[in-house]
């Protein structure tokens, strides 16, 4: 079992061996043994329960987000107005998974071309659901 103890109000966590802390093998120090050992005869120690982990990041799916995508009607409406060569450019993009260039596209694009309502909100939803980097 880990014990916290507290010295000077900084947090020292310490394993027990037998119901006792083993302050030798936390700290060579003299001092900071004694130290830790007149707090643990005040009571200024609990139990050490270990933080949560982190959640782990999800896993980006862009296949999952591509389809969505393009089947999203704003999507659909919007990329009439886009002239063929650059509608050709941010497909080659986004089927090389190359989001930093989607990106920087779709940043142009949106100077230019009018979106419809909303469409910048319906995207970044797709992109967050999706782990995809991008910002609409």
């Amino acid at each position: 079992m880990k014990v916290s103890i507290d010295v000077d109000s900084v947090a020292h966590i310490v394993e027990t061996v037998e119901g006792s802390p083993d302050y030798a093998a936390y700290s060579t120090s003299a001092n900071t043994q004694a130290a830790l050992q007149t707090a643990y005869d005040r009571g200024d120690w609990q139990p050490y329960t270990p933080p949560e982990p982190e959640p782990a990041a999800p896993e980006p799916d862009p296949k999952g987000f591509k389809i969505a995508f393009m089947a999203d009607p704003a999507f659909l409406e919007w990329q009439e107005d886009i002239p063929p060569i650059r509608r050709e450019d941010l497909k080659l993009a986004a089927i090389a998974d190359n989001w930093p260039l989607v990106q920087a596209l779709y940043d142009h694009l949106k100077a230019v071309i009018l979106m419809p309502e909303g469409a910048a909100e319906q995207w970044q939803a797709l992109a967050d659901a999706h782990a995809i980097p991008l910002v609409f």
